[in-house]
């Protein structure tokens, strides 16, 4: 089983200290590879909170105008949005 000797338990030791130590490099890798992945997440996540803030900001006046056009239509569709997302909110 596994290439070990009851009759050589020094054997066993270094492939425990072996096996160890690949562990222990394995940890320091995920480590460092956690926190490239954190970096990496941060700057998208601000390049699209900066992306979507510029989008609302310039298609604002279009819904501002949309919403003087059909007060009614707009109206309608912000309350079923709101009726979804309370029935979303409040369900157990």
């Amino acid at each position: 089983m596994l290439g070990l000797s009851r009759k050589n338990p020094h054997r066993i030791e270094e492939r425990l200290g072996a096996l160890k130590s690949d562990f222990d490099a394995l940890q320091r890798d995920v480590v460092k590879l956690a926190s490239g992945v954190q970096g990496v997440a941060r700057e998208k996540a601000s390049t699209l909170y900066e992306n979507g803030e510029a989008w609302t900001d310039e298609n604002l006046g279009n819904v501002r105008d949309a919403i003087r056009d059909q007060p009614l239509a707009a109206g309608l569709i912000l309350l079923g949005a709101g009726a979804v997302l309370g029935a979303l909110l409040l369900r157990r």
